[in-house]
């Protein structure tokens, strides 16, 4: 039997070898938190093509309780403009991400939702409308219709995810070895006429 100093020493090890061994077993990207990408759509408005998205967006339990006790969250829109080949891998034409930190002020009882792009910052008394917020886009400029070539055909993919290393280094750890943390809609893929 290893002595209490020595076995402080192995629990760092163990520690690194449970990490480095999760990852032969990878946690699917996408958690049940049921995080979904409701619809979006593509128009041109002069030269330039926006979207309008819905996001619906869920948390899980353990995401939740952390907001409530004060740890902000972080989501990232992840964006990317594809050219789809036959016989290559896609062709990233573009791509853009933003930012939300997602807080809560127990004296308050607000919720903030702060666009890290632009600064810009909401408050509201609701989760949902929250997230909400988060999850529209109106008229959000992409990309300038005269970068796209005419006669090709451009995919737009979108997804919206939690960034776990935004969070604590306590939850980080948590959030890459737990499904309880992982909040992905997924890849949703809509032409881009």
């Amino acid at each position: 039997m290893l002595k209490p100093s020595a076995r402080l020493a192995v629990l760092p090890l163990v520690f690194l070898i449970g990490v480095g061994l999760s990852g032969l077993y990878p946690v699917p990207a996408v958690a049940d938190s049921g995080s979904i990408v409701r619809y979006a759509r593509v128009k041109t408005v002069g030269d330039l093509y926006v979207l309008n998205a819905s996001i619906n967006l869920v948390l899980t339990d353990a995401a939740r309780n952390a907001l409530l006790s004060g740890v902000p969250l972080v989501f990232e829109l992840e964006m990317a403009i594809v050219r789809p080949r036959k016989w290559w891998p896609d062709e990233q034409v573009a791509d853009m991400d933003q930012k939300f930190r997602l807080s809560y002020h127990a004296l308050s009882r607000q919720f903030l939702v702060q666009h890290l792009n632009t600064g810009i910052q909401e408050t509201y008394s609701r989760l949902v409308d929250a997230l909400e917020r988060i999850g529209e886009l109106k008229d959000f400029p992409l990309i300038d219709a005269t970068l796209l070539d005419p006669g090709r055909h451009y995919i737009l993919e979108l997804r919206v995810r939690l960034d776990i290393e935004r969070l604590p280094f306590p939850l980080m750890v948590q959030g890459y070895l737990s499904r309880d943390w992982r909040i992905d809609s997924g890849w949703y893929r809509i032409p881009i006429q």
